[in-house]
């Protein structure tokens, strides 16, 4: 993928654009990333004086959805450093109400330069923000974008729905239940998730190959129209599992099909909720 901004010019705005922030809006706490002062990695950070902006940085290691860590604090006023797709999962959580606009401070990076293997940011459609208050560095223009993603191909789009389901079996095979890409996932964020449900019990406790499969496919159907295809859920698994091969598929049929994809706007209603009788209806996966 081809960078415009360097992680270096952008950690060096992002920590100028943090300190006017918690200088001049009045913010309870900014959602950043920084170097761990122990591990070194690139961890997310909350900071709370203007001094502190120094910490932030931003880099190929920034892999977790800052979005998500929102709905942690949603009743206090936060900034937040966001990526192009956490702006979509923002975007998400405001058309469906779970957090107040007026709490939000939102600092986007355009012309994001994408994470390390990570492989939703090869075929990412989706390179500035769609909602900011402040922003860092260059945008990238529609054609620059287009140019990119010429001849880009998403997971398994040429494969039959036979050969998908083969893959299916061997991927999802490693599944250890451990709900990493669940926990990681910006628009899995209900209170109490079905998978910990006893009345009805929908997954039996224990793993095994059906009982994974089964939650890989209903966390799949709830995806359709919620998946901002940040790849966030496939950094997450320790199996190395294809997480994306699913979601990613239903991502692209929504656009295919409907010419929707989700978090584009606050006001863009739900896939699942905006319907008309003229709509096909085939199946996804």
């Amino acid at each position: 993928m081809k960078m415009e901004n360097s992680y270096k010019d952008l950690s060096a705005e992002i920590k100028e654009v943090a300190k006017k922030v918690l200088a001049e809006e009045d913010v309870d706490q900014l959602l950043g990333f920084a170097q761990g002062e122990f591990s070194g990695l690139t961890e997310p950070v909350i900071i709370k004086k203007a001094e502190q902006a120094q910490r932030m940085v931003f880099t190929e290691d920034a892999t977790p959805m800052l979005s998500k860590y929102l709905l942690e604090y949603k009743e206090k006023k936060q900034a937040v450093v966001a990526k192009p797709c956490d702006t979509r999962a923002i975007a998400y959580y405001l058309s469906e109400d779970i957090i107040d606009r007026k709490n939000l401070v939102i600092i986007g990076i355009n012309g994001c330069p994408g994470l390390k293997d990570n492989t939703a940011c090869d075929e990412c459609d989706t390179r500035n923000p769609v909602i900011s208050d402040y922003q860092v560095g260059e945008e990238i223009s529609s054609a620059e974008l287009a140019a990119e993603l010429k001849g880009v191909k998403y997971l398994l789009e040429d494969m039959t729905p036979a050969e998908r389901k083969e893959h299916y079996s061997q991927e999802f095979a490693r599944c250890t239940q451990c709900y990493a890409c669940r926990d990681a996932c910006p628009v899995c964020y209900c209170d109490h998730c079905y998978v910990e449900s006893n009345q009805p019990e929908w997954v039996e406790e224990g793993s095994s190959a059906d009982k994974d499969m089964i939650f890989h496919l209903m966390r799949t159907m709830h995806m359709p129209g919620r998946c901002v295809n940040c790849g966030a859920c496939e950094m997450a698994c320790p199996e190395g599992i294809d997480m994306r091969s699913m979601t990613t598929h239903l991502y692209h049929k929504a656009e295919e099909l409907y010419d929707f994809r989700p978090g584009i706007s606050p006001e863009q209603p739900p896939l699942l909720s905006d319907f008309s009788k003229e709509d096909s209806e085939p199946g996804f996966l």
